[in-house]
């Protein structure tokens, strides 16, 4: 949610136009626990890389910082996957 709203806030300052509410999206349920953790990991992993894109197109400082943040929230979110993941003893 706070992701979310820092993008829609640089959005804002970027365009002058806010962003239609997103719409709800319907969850797949995984097969197992571990798949779960596993796409999630897989899932953040991704996420950080594209949001790195994202920060080198950047130009104001101010939106550098906010993609900062939020690349910083998603790689810690993989490091606690990770140790979940291994914690179970996924495989």
């Amino acid at each position: 949610i706070e992701h979310s709203g820092l993008f829609r806030q640089i959005y804002f300052e970027l365009t002058g136009q806010m962003l239609p509410a997103p719409k709800e999206s319907k969850i797949k349920k995984p097969s197992s626990y571990c798949e779960g953790i596993k796409n999630a990991l897989t899932g953040e992993q991704n996420t950080a890389y594209k949001y790195a894109k994202i920060l080198f197109a950047m130009v104001h400082r101010v939106h550098m910082m906010k993609l900062v943040k939020i690349i910083t929230d998603e790689l810690r979110h993989v490091t606690q996957y990770n140790y979940i993941y291994s914690k179970n003893r996924c495989r």
